[in-house]
C-alpha cells in the first residue's frame, strides 16, 4: 500500500519555538526557512502547546510594534488544530477549508510528529490526479 501524505510528511523536520522566545526569534526562524508556521513547544520538550503563524503576528501587530518584549505565547493560537498519522489527504483539505487554516501539525498521543501545509496537499492532489489520468489514458489507448 502506498505511503500516505501524512506518514510522508513525519520523515520531514517540523519546525518549532519555545513558547517563551521573543517574537524577534520567531521572526528569524520564519525567514531563515522560508516557512508561514511554526509549532510552539514548552520548554524544549517535544510537546505542543500552541501554533503561531505570520497570520497570529498580523493580529498582533499593534502589540509587537509597541513591545520588542513580546513573546511568542502571547501571539499564539493555543487552540491547536491537528491530525494523526491516518490522516487522508481528502480529510486534510476539508479540515484546512472548514477552519480556514493552512498548517496542519501531525500530533498523536500529545507527540508532535510533523506538519502539513496546504502547499503539501496540493502537491498530492496534483501528484494523484496526474496518476489517474495516466492510467485512464493507458487504459483508453492500450498501444
Amino acid at each position: 500500500m502506498p505511503e500516505t501524505l501524512v506518514q510522508k510528511l513525519m520523515k520531514r523536520t517540523c519546525i518549532t519555538i519555545d513558547e517563551n522566545s521573543f517574537i524577534i526569534n520567531l521572526v528569524e526562524i520564519l525567514n531563515k526557512n522560508k516557512v508561514g508556521c511554526v509549532v510552539v513547544t514548552s520548554m524544549n520538550s517535544n510537546y505542543p502547546v500552541g501554533i503561531v503563524s505570520e497570520r497570529d503576528l498580523v493580529r498582533n501587530y499593534e502589540k509587537i510594534l509597541n513591545d520588542n518584549t513580546t513573546k511568542v505565547k502571547e501571539v499564539m493560537t493555543k487552540n491547536i488544530i491537528f491530525c494523526n498519522k491516518n490522516t487522508s489527504s481528502k480529510e486534510l483539505m476539508e479540515i484546512m477549508s472548514e477552519n480556514k487554516i493552512r498548517h496542519i501539525p501531525i500530533i498523536e498521543q500529545h507527540k508532535l510528529l510533523g506538519i502539513v501545509s496546504i502547499g503539501d496537499v496540493v502537491n498530492r492532489i496534483i501528484e494523484n490526479y496526474a496518476y489517474e489520468t495516466k492510467y485512464l489514458r493507458e487504459y483508453i489507448n492500450p498501444l
